[in-house]
């Protein structure tokens, strides 16, 4: 009754293969249970954050707008401060007696207003 046991290298190759197998097969079921995990995760995050996200996508036109008209401003005050700057130039270009004398230099300093005036009209949005 005693009959000999034989292990040929195939039977050795296909045991480690049915363990790999097995040792796969476990591996394949942690990997999904996390990635069901985390997908959960996201779509709690995804349903909390919708409605704030969607009523700041519906923001954005609005914003485009406000920051075409802040660039717009800009560029009118920009105008008026090269305005002022040059006014302020030839304020002091007329205040010797020889390049205009009193006369020139009132009618800068009143050009000078003007354009402070415009500026401030621009930042205001005022028209009047």
């Amino acid at each position: 009754m005693n009959t000999p046991i034989i292990i040929t290298p195939f039977d050795i190759l296909a045991t480690l293969l049915i363990i790999t197998g097995f040792a796969a097969l476990v591996f394949l079921i942690i990997c999904l249970y996390r990635l069901f995990k985390i997908l959960g995760k996201v779509n709690k995050f995804v349903d909390a954050n919708s409605a704030p996200l969607t009523s700041s996508i519906k923001l954005l036109p609005e914003i485009t707008e406000n920051v075409s008209a802040v660039s717009k401003n800009m560029v009118g005050i920009t105008e008026s401060a090269g305005d002022i700057v040059n006014g302020l130039d030839e304020i002091a270009g007329t205040a010797t007696l020889t390049d205009g004398g009193f006369l020139g230099t009132v009618t800068v300093i009143a050009t000078l207003i003007q354009n402070i005036i415009q500026v401030v009209k621009n930042l205001t949005g005022k028209e009047e």
